[in-house]
């Protein structure tokens, strides 16, 4: 079986996704996982453009440049827009695979955005080690376009940084080539190269008691 089929009920799949709707975590379609703690490689962090169309499923067009917007792809289809991308590698507590988080949706993006702000600015300090967080729970927020009168919500998941330590033992991401993009054997590259917005420095967030968190 191909690791990258994503079919249902293929438990073998590498994608994962809150799925706003089930109000659950899924890797693939329909198997649903219980995420509570993930560590994240930020190395892997990639932004763009990504949409999908029925029967060809999605579509990626990824940023050239670290932290750079590249001009958004010809729309050609009206029901399949183009919208940001964001994509990394994480390891979720008790699944002994790594996965890809890469998702279109906006709650998922702005999620990922607020993983960021909780870490950008201590990396430097923390140096062989990567970020692990604990999930807590989904916030529903308020959006809004002045200019077209328009009101919408999104449903971001929420996060506490939990704390630095060392890969952990599972967290064996596949075999990359030199641009940084993950290689299989009859695929074509996935693009793991580049970033999001780099946060402020902001104050972190977070505060768990070590004796809580179970690695």
């Amino acid at each position: 079986m191909n690791i990258l089929e994503t079919g249902e009920g293929n438990k073998e799949s590498i994608y994962l996704g809150f799925k706003t709707q089930k109000n659950c975590w899924e890797v693939g379609k329909d198997n649903k996982v219980d995420v509570e703690y993930i560590q994240i490689d930020y190395s892997t962090i990639a932004t763009g453009w990504g949409r999908f169309q029925e029967g060809m499923g999605f579509d990626y067009k990824w940023d050239e440049t670290p932290g750079v917007v590249d001009s958004r792809p010809l729309d050609d289809n009206p029901d399949a827009r183009y919208k940001r991308a964001v994509s990394f590698w994480v390891s979720v507590h008790g699944i002994d695979r790594p996965l890809l988080w890469r998702s279109i949706a906006a709650g998922e993006t702005e999620s990922i955005q607020d993983i960021l702000n909780l870490f950008w600015k201590e990396r430097e300090s923390n140096k062989g080690l990567l970020p692990t967080f604990k999930f807590v729970g989904t916030e529903v927020r308020a959006k809004s376009n002045k200019q077209q009168t328009k009101n919408w919500t999104i449903t971001a998941t929420k996060w506490e940084l939990a704390k630095w330590v060392e890969r952990w033992g599972s967290f064996v991401i596949p075999s990359i080539d030199k641009n940084g993009s993950p290689v299989y054997d009859d695929q074509e590259p996935l693009i793991s190269n580049g970033n999001v917005h780099f946060p402020n420095d902001d104050d972190a967030k977070g505060g768990l008691d070590f004796d809580d968190i179970p690695f």
